[in-house]
């Protein structure tokens, strides 16, 4: 009976080191997988953008957008094929809202926006290279073409929305 006793306390002595070590590792991995959640909310409440301006572009029939994005967040803006660039007017008498595509280089696809420059601290311009993305401070020119000219004294509304959640709404009137 003392032998029984004795492997009995010994093999309730290992399971209860397995389960220990098991416990152990389940707390550890769900502490990593909270901590890249709260690192990944953190990154999100970082992202912040404004529209600071939009302008009508006519060059030769074909109408675009000139639109003025700056970070004014704390972390880089990257990613701009999972942006959304949303463009409300009125054309001909119908209201048209466009969901542009993003293009690395300039285009004259009716549906597709691209960036064209980048302002930096002191108003010095850079041309755009991808993949370079818009850090704090900057300002990307950004240009939306139009597949048909807005109507005059209308108003156009255009959102820019990043995939992190950071968005800005600009609305002005055109009087053509």
């Amino acid at each position: 009976m003392g032998l029984s006793t004795t492997v009995a306390s010994i093999i309730i002595f290992y399971v209860m080191i397995v389960a220990t070590v098991v416990l152990a590792g389940i707390f550890i991995k769900s502490f990593r997988v909270l901590n890249n959640l709260i690192l990944q909310v953190q990154e999100y409440k970082n992202e912040n953008i404004k529209i600071d301006g939009v302008e009508v572009i006519n060059n030769s029939d074909n109408f675009s957008l000139q639109i003025n994005v700056t970070n004014t967040g704390n972390t880089l803006i990257y990613d701009f094929e999972h942006c959304d660039l949303i463009i409300s007017y009125t054309s001909e008498g119908k209201p048209l809202v466009l969901r542009e595509t993003y293009s690395q280089y300039p285009t004259d696809n009716s549906s597709e926006w691209y960036i064209a420059y980048i302002v930096l601290i002191g108003n010095y311009t850079i041309p755009y290279e991808p993949p370079r993305g818009i850090n704090p401070t900057e300002t990307a020119v950004i240009y939306a073409n139009l597949p048909s000219p807005p109507d005059t004294n209308t108003t156009i509304e255009v959102v820019f929305a990043t995939p992190k959640g950071a968005k800005s709404y600009y609305e002005f009137f055109y009087s053509g």
